[in-house]
């Protein structure tokens, strides 16, 4: 079991596509980038968390109950097992009235190191037949993420979360960018709150 999303591949920064810090809340600190080819914009967010390094790997891989934490997710289910450390799973998005919820299938993949002191999640668009009712919602087929943490002492960790998604269909880009600038905190926070859970 292992997180997607929602988190996603490590993503290389690429000449002309420079993060530019728009907002700080709580100790996080958000990036966002424009992506070659769309007017949707990545966010990068970066924080720290008093937990140690296999705190938040347990809470990563826990993909069924990654709605209760991360911003806009509906459903998180599993629909295959590669191995120990990845898988393709369903998500589906809650999209605000008057549009319809999207929903994706994604690869998941995840490592640690030998010496437990960094962790990497992956995720990304995978081609596969949901088992999962998806009828009358908008299928996406471009996102990706990545969850990077690194241990800096026993008991803290420093956490980056990378994201792109284009949710297709017919929302307006000015309101897929403003919840890209604020949803990242929600999820940051909703974390925290359910983090000492998975000790």
């Amino acid at each position: 079991m292992l997180l997607t999303i929602i988190s996603f591949l490590i993503l290389t920064e690429t000449e002309g596509q420079k993060w530019v810090q728009i907002d700080s809340k709580n100790g996080a600190v958000l990036y966002t980038r424009t992506v070659s080819g769309s007017n949707i914009k990545e966010f990068k967010v970066e924080f720290e968390v008093e937990e140690n390094i296999q705190t938040i790997v347990n809470m990563l891989k826990d993909v069924s109950n990654m709605h209760l934490w991360y911003d806009k997710i509906k459903i998180a289910k599993t629909l295959k097992e590669i191995n120990d450390h990845s898988g393709i799973y369903h998500l589906e998005f809650s999209i605000p009235f008057p549009f319809t919820n999207r929903w994706t299938t994604v690869k998941g993949e995840y490592a640690i190191s030998n010496d437990k002191k960094t962790a990497h999640f992956s995720s990304k668009y995978e081609p596969y037949t949901s088992t999962i009712n998806h009828d009358g919602l908008t299928h996406v087929t471009s996102l990706k993420s990545s969850w990077e943490i690194t241990a800096v002492s026993p008991k803290k960790c420093k956490v980056t979360h990378i994201a792109f998604m284009d949710p297709s269909g017919n929302i307006p880009t000015w309101a897929i960018n403003d919840g890209v600038e604020k949803g990242p905190f929600r999820t940051v926070e909703g974390m925290k709150k359910l983090l000492t859970r998975y000790r």
